[in-house]
């Protein structure tokens, strides 16, 4: 059983959901979620000075959204030692063991949660107003053992601490409470909350967004809305612009489909997944599966974002697309792809044996 919580989740949100303190250009990159950015700025800065503490740094968030906790581990003990009383760089390392507690057997969670929650709890003392680990700890106390501190009382004192910061994180962190204790019916009123304490407040939109693309019926016209409202707050984050394809998709506006994905590579070349997204929305509908398919194949032309769908998942999909078609050998080609690029893909494995009959 996992003792612990979702580091995706805490990962995700101290990168990109929750907001960068200050204007710096690269916490706005990677609040923004611009990772394969950092990378090369990190990996440039290393080449000339291996030991700087803020290279390191970056070097261990960017190894975090691509899932490897291990490479990561190391630059952000090197950062620590370099920068000790820099919360920051506590707050990668929190990250790292949370991530290592995820994947850990049970007695070995228990020691990498303690070291979680001890680390966060520095960072807070270094920087008591620092959302992201609050917003941690909050996850913490709820999900974790008493015997490792666990305590749903707090984790609801921590998200009343996230909303004397800031209100419509407040509202945030209450939401993430609430899916923990499978409160969905209060999501949507937390979330209109959120948008009126803070209408700028990237999350609260798309959160709206999601909700009204995920309920029953969908509302495709309140995801726009709320899809439209993200990008023009942030037009260079690709959130915003996966929803409003699926929106369009949904309502069978193409020319606006392909000019919205036209102005999301503009605006965000380095990350294609709005293409993915409009493809999975034409594929679970059954429309336009040619375009499906284009969509697909322009995906995967450009090395995918940090946290997003991979190629193997995006060939496993292409091949859902070509067997739809009556495209049997090039479905069969294209799960073949899958399972090259990801071995254990358990859906890729049983829609090709459902194929070889």
């Amino acid at each position: 059983m996992n003792v612990f919580f979702c580091v995706g989740l805490l990962v995700s949100l101290s990168a990109a959901a929750l907001p960068a303190r200050g204007d710096e250009p690269l916490a706005t990159m990677m609040r923004h979620g611009h990772w394969k950015q950092v990378r090369s700025i990190a990996q440039a800065k290393l080449k000339v000075t291996p030991a700087d503490p803020e290279a390191n740094y970056l070097m261990a968030r960017v190894y975090l959204q691509w899932g490897d906790a291990a490479a990561a581990l190391a630059h952000a003990e090197r950062a620590v030692r370099a920068a000790p009383t820099n919360a920051g760089y506590q707050w990668a390392l929190a990250l790292v063991y949370g991530e290592q507690a995820e994947r850990a057997g049970v007695l070995k969670q228990i020691g990498l949660a303690r070291k979680f929650k001890t680390i966060t709890e520095t960072v807070l003392r270094l920087e008591p107003n620092h959302v992201e680990a609050r917003f941690g700890m909050l996850i913490f106390y709820f999900k974790a053992p008493g015997v490792v501190g666990g305590d749903k009382n707090k984790a609801h004192a921590a998200a009343e601490a996230v909303g004397r910061i800031d209100r419509a994180k407040g509202y945030l962190a209450q939401a993430r409470l609430a899916q923990e204790a499978q409160q969905g019916d209060r999501l949507h009123d937390l979330y209109k909350k959120c948008v009126e304490a803070n209408p700028r407040e990237y999350e609260c939109h798309t959160a709206l967004m999601n909700i009204y693309a995920n309920q029953n019926p969908r509302n495709p016209a309140a995801v726009e809305v709320h899809a439209r409202e993200a990008i023009r707050i942030e037009p260079d984050r690709t959130p915003g612009y996966s929803g409003l394809v699926r929106s369009l998709v949904a309502q069978k506006r193409w020319n606006d489909l392909d000019a919205t994905l036209a102005e999301a590579e503009k605006k965000v070349p380095d990350d294609l997944s709005p293409f993915y997204s409009a493809a999975s929305a034409l594929h679970n509908d059954g429309q336009d599966l040619p375009r499906a398919e284009r969509y697909l194949r322009k995906y995967m032309t450009t090395e995918r974002e940090a946290g997003r769908v991979t190629h193997a998942a995006a060939q496993w999909r292409l091949g859902l697309v070509l067997e739809r078609q009556g495209r049997k050998a090039e479905a069969i080609a294209a799960l073949e792809s899958a399972l090259r690029l990801d071995g254990g893909f358990e859906a890729a494995k049983k829609d090709l044996k459902r194929l070889k009959g």
